[in-house]
């Protein structure tokens, strides 16, 4: 049907077009109306309801198509209709914005709806009790895109409204999975951390069973669905750890949520046993939510063990400077991280937090997960040296000398001088942690000046005046790549 095809005949035709033209802006943000003229609301009716005049229930439709208008205004609309449920606008929106569209507008009007038989559309009316005729019409405004880019995006938005359906779709079996695991988990924290976790402190997004040498069984939400795993190989290296440590195992998977957050999934691991042995495991997957990312670490369990453990550790006064210093550096690292590591890496993480607080300065941590094969890079640097320039910069020194790949970073401001950027790289288990010092003593000839740097280690090699001569003849001949990946002493002895 053309996008500006009326819907049905007659009477029917009117009360459509009217009540979607008022859907489409009642309830919107005034930043998503700011110029959006009567004559653009209903050419927007008219588009929503040509996209959604025949649905068959549990069908998600997508439309696409240029959007007139002169010089300056080259944009597409995007029209999706699909049953109401959770997770649509923001899963949509981060699926555009992965693709580099920007979004210059989004109504989401949720309606309610009559249908015929053979799903053709015969009425709206504004939201009712009957969940069963809910349904959410969405209109987005984007930048233009070529023709080949279009089916790509509209197969895209495909895939991610189809993993909204199955995860929406068996949420409440993830959630009894996961109880029953914590059920079976003997450590109590463990079985703490599940049940806070099933009760909505992570969007459950996921779960099935993997068996060395076997197809995974027993998939809900995401994995029942096609895609990529979430970690190829790592089942044996996961029974191992949990046969040693026991449950649960807390995880990062390389895989992207296309739900909710476009962020790594958190994976939480647990023993499949058979006549007393770990046969495989059972692997959840979903998202900390942001509320369980901001709780006082008082209320995460196993975070709660940890400070505990360290308090008793360091045995400072928990009313002196150094034991609120230590719970504030427990409270501002990321919870989500924190519980991949290990106890002798969140002990050099809080060390290092402690003594910025007293003494900012650019500082850089590497620390590996609990199965090796991620390595989480942790940079300080003055707020004021903080640039994308300089971000990717860092990046590709951690990545040459993890000979691994970034997979997420992440930047935090916070109210003091100093901004965390955080790596986290995917690498072979195998390959060893880099040499941090290394690394350190190369972030702050980046952060000092390069050139300052390589002219201090002349000095130290040859003496100030010959320093001084040497610098000025060859400094300026180096090239952006090399300042990026030669540290001070290295480029020094390049020059002599």
């Amino acid at each position: 049907m053309d996008s500006d095809s009326v819907v049905a005949g007659g009477a029917a035709d009117v009360q459509i077009l009217d009540a979607l033209a008022h859907a489409l802006v009642a309830g919107a943000l005034p930043g998503e109306i700011h110029g959006f003229t009567d004559q653009d609301r209903l050419a927007a009716a008219e588009f929503v309801a040509a996209c959604a005049a025949r649905r068959p229930r549990g069908d998600a439709l997508v439309r696409l198509e240029s959007l007139g208008g002169g010089a300056g205004h080259r944009r597409m609309r995007i029209g999706i209709i699909n049953d109401d449920m959770p997770f649509l606008v923001d899963s949509v929106a981060n699926a555009l914005a992965a693709r580099g569209l920007i979004v210059h507008r989004l109504l989401h009007p949720v309606v309610c709806v009559a249908r015929d038989a053979q799903g053709e559309l015969r009425a709206i009316e504004p939201l009712c009790e009957d969940a069963e005729r809910r349904e959410s019409m969405m209109y987005v405004e984007v930048d233009r895109a070529g023709g080949r880019d279009r089916r790509e995006i509209v197969a895209e938005l495909h895939r991610v409204l189809a993993d909204v359906r199955a995860a929406v779709r068996d949420w409440r079996a993830m959630q009894e999975k996961m109880r029953a695991d914590a059920d079976a988990t003997e450590d109590p924290e463990g079985a703490a951390l599940l049940r806070w976790f099933a009760d909505g402190s992570m969007t459950l997004l996921g779960y099935h069973v993997e068996r060395p040498g076997r197809q995974p069984a027993d998939a809900l939400g995401l994995f029942s669905l096609p895609g990529e795993p979430t970690d190829p190989g790592g089942c044996l290296g996961a029974m191992r750890w949990l046969e040693e440590h026991g449950a649960p195992l807390i995880a990062k998977a390389d895989r992207r949520s296309t739900i909710h957050r476009r962020v790594p999934l958190d994976l939480v691991v647990v023993p499949v046993r058979e006549n007393g042995k770990v046969a495989g495991i059972g692997v959840h997957a979903g998202l900390w939510t942001s509320e369980a990312l901001t709780a006082p670490v008082e209320s995460v369990p196993v975070l709660r063990r940890t400070l505990a453990e360290l308090e008793r550790d360091f045995r400072f006064d928990p009313r002196g400077h150094s034991g609120k210093a230590l719970r504030h550096a427990v409270t501002a690292l990321p919870r989500d991280l924190l519980v991949n590591l290990g106890r002798d890496a969140i002990r050099e993480l809080v060390v290092t937090a402690m003594s910025l607080a007293d003494r900012p300065r650019p500082t850089l941590v590497l620390v590996r997960s609990l199965l090796k094969g991620h390595l989480f890079a942790f940079v300080w640097l003055p707020r004021d040296e903080l640039t994308t320039r300089r971000r990717i910069a860092i990046g590709q020194m951690i990545e040459a000398a993890g000979k691994g790949s970034i997979s997420n970073w992440s930047v935090e401001l916070g109210d003091g001088d100093l901004a965390l950027i955080r790596y986290t790289l995917a690498v072979d288990p195998k390959t060893p942690t880099p040499d941090e010092a290394a690394l350190d003593r190369r972030l702050d000839d980046m952060v000092r000046g390069w050139e300052p740097a390589v002219e201090e280690a002349l000095v130290e090699k040859v003496g100030a005046a010959r320093a001084t001569r040497l610098a000025i003849t060859y400094l300026e001949d180096f090239s952006e790549s090399y300042r990026l990946g030669t540290g001070g002493d290295d480029a020094a002895e390049d020059i002599l």
